[in-house]
C-alpha cells in the first residue's frame, strides 16, 4: 500500500464483521475471522512527517508505532473466538511528508 502527502486512514478495525445467522458456512468458507494482522514497512518515515500506526485504547497508552524500512507490527484485531478485539482499533496517521510511505 502506497500513501502520498495528505493521505491515511481513519480509525478502524480490522476484524471481519460476524457472519450473519444462517451464512456461517459461507463466511467460514470464505476464510472466516481475520485473527492477526501483519503489517510490514516497506521505508523508513521519519517523526515529523507523520503516518505512525496509532492505537486508541487507554491501556495500550496512545502506542504509536512510526514506520522504519524492515520493520514488522504484528497484532490480533479479534480473539480465537472471531469476537472483535477493540483494543486493537487504530488508524493509519496521515502522511504529511513530500515522499511516499509504503507497507505491504
Amino acid at each position: 500500500t502506497r500513501y502520498t502527502k495528505g493521505q491515511g486512514q481513519a480509525v478502524h478495525s480490522d476484524a471481519y464483521p460476524p457472519a450473519e445467522p444462517g451464512r456461517e458456512v459461507e463466511y467460514l468458507k470464505g476464510g472466516g475471522q481475520r485473527l492477526a494482522q501483519c503489517l510490514v514497512y516497506l521505508n523508513d518515515v521519519p517523526t515529523e512527517d507523520g503516518g505512525a500506526t496509532k492505537f486508541f485504547h487507554p491501556t495500550l497508552n496512545e502506542l504509536a508505532v512510526q514506520p522504519k524500512k524492515g520493520s514488522a507490527l504484528i497484532f490480533f484485531p479479534a480473539f480465537e473466538d472471531g469476537t472483535e478485539d477493540i483494543r486493537m482499533m487504530h488508524s493509519g496517521e496521515t502522511y504529511v511528508g513530500d515522499g511516499q510511505k509504503w507497507l505491504a
